[in-house]
Formats: structure tokens, C-alpha cells, sequence
């Protein structure tokens, strides 16, 4: 920094001489960004992680006798005939996901 007079400095070159006092300004709005997306961007990869984990099944492959389970939601051809993409995605995710949901509590394996 080159002295400019009047507690103030620049670069070398510059025509632009800086208060010193605001110097700190530019560090402590980059800091302030930083925390400020991490604190945006957390919820979400808990969310990710959560639905994650959600997905695994904790219990080992079946050996022996096994039961399989065969589901069907009634009347869902003419449903998602008449129903948009999104509902229809929407209808089978949640019935999965309840599923899987008992799958962990049972100890059952996907």
C-alpha cells in the first residue's frame, strides 16, 4: 500500500486511495456470505441426507422362508390416465415411501 494521506492508502498504481478503516469491510462481507449460504444450503443436505437414509433398509438379504409382497394401488390406470405426471409421481413416491418406511420397522428387505 502506498500512503495517501489522511489515514488513507493504495495500491500501487491506483488512483484510488482507501480508507483504512474500512478495510476490514470487504473480509468481513465475504465471511458474512460464507455463513450466510451455509446456513441456506444446510437444511437441504440434511433433507438429502435424511431422505437417504430413509431409502437403505437396515436388515441383511432373507434366508429361508420368505414372504413377498405384491401391492397395488386400485383403479390406477384409469387414475393416472386422467391425473398429471406430477400427481401421479407424487401418488407412487408416497406409496413407497410408506412402504419402505414398514419395511424398516418389520426388518424387511428390499
Amino acid at each position: 500500500c502506498v500512503p495517501c494521506g489522511n489515514g488513507q492508502s493504495s495500491e500501487a498504481g491506483a488512483t484510488v486511495c482507501v480508507d483504512q478503516a474500512k478495510a476490514w469491510l470487504v473480509p468481513l462481507v465475504t465471511v458474512l456470505t460464507v455463513v450466510v449460504l451455509a446456513l441456506l444450503l444446510l437444511p437441504i443436505a440434511i433433507y438429502w441426507q435424511q431422505a437417504r437414509r430413509r431409502r437403505k433398509v437396515i436388515a441383511a438379504a432373507p434366508k429361508g422362508q420368505v414372504t413377498i409382497l405384491f401391492t397395488d394401488v386400485q383403479d390406477s390406470t384409469a387414475l393416472w390416465d386422467t391425473m398429471p405426471l406430477a400427481v401421479t409421481r407424487a401418488a407412487l413416491e408416497l406409496h413407497n415411501d410408506i412402504l419402505r418406511q414398514l419395511l424398516v420397522i418389520r426388518r424387511g428387505y428390499e
